[in-house]
């Protein structure tokens, strides 16, 4: 899946961006809307999903993604934001956008947003060359020393 990937804060960006790219997707990561609308002008029809934060420097994330779902209703957009207030919730209630909230691993987003819908046929894509995959057994990493991004996020101590 090639994903568009937007979020203004750095280190979040990177790890996510990491965790996504792990999981075996080609992700093109940005900071700003307006990159994001320079990449989405050129590449919208590789683009498989688009994560956005709401609030960016430059604009909305929200704005952005809904005007992305208008110009390609098949594409696949969800926003990611701690900072939604109903009224935003409202909008992407009405335009059936799926939203999350911050902090959250990416992994559950893609569950959410590529499981089959009740009674929709299962598409398969067909590869030009056969794929071989191996499996490999992916050990964690250590903890960190010290405090990480998403333990700061949720007030946790590492180890508690």
């Amino acid at each position: 899946m090639h994903i568009l990937f937007i979020e203004d804060e750095e280190e979040l960006n990177k790890l996510a961006t990491e965790e996504l790219t792990l999981m075996g997707h080609s992700v093109h990561s940005v900071t700003r809307i307006e990159d994001a609308k320079a990449y989405f002008e050129q590449n919208a029809e590789k683009i498989d999903l688009i994560i956005a934060d709401h609030r960016l420097p430059d604009g909305h994330g929200i704005d952005f993604v809904i005007e992305a779902k208008k110009a390609h209703p098949k594409l696949k957009v969800s926003i990611v934001s701690g900072c939604l207030v109903d009224r935003n919730i409202q909008s992407l209630e009405q335009a059936g956008i799926p939203y999350f909230a911050k902090p959250l691993l990416y992994s559950s987003v893609l569950r959410e947003l590529t499981k089959p819908k009740p009674g929709a046929p299962i598409v398969v894509k067909e590869t030009e060359e056969p794929v071989e995959v191996e499996e490999e057994v992916i050990e964690p990493p250590a903890p960190p020393a010290k405090k990480s991004f998403f333990s700061s996020l949720l007030g946790k101590k590492n180890n508690e």
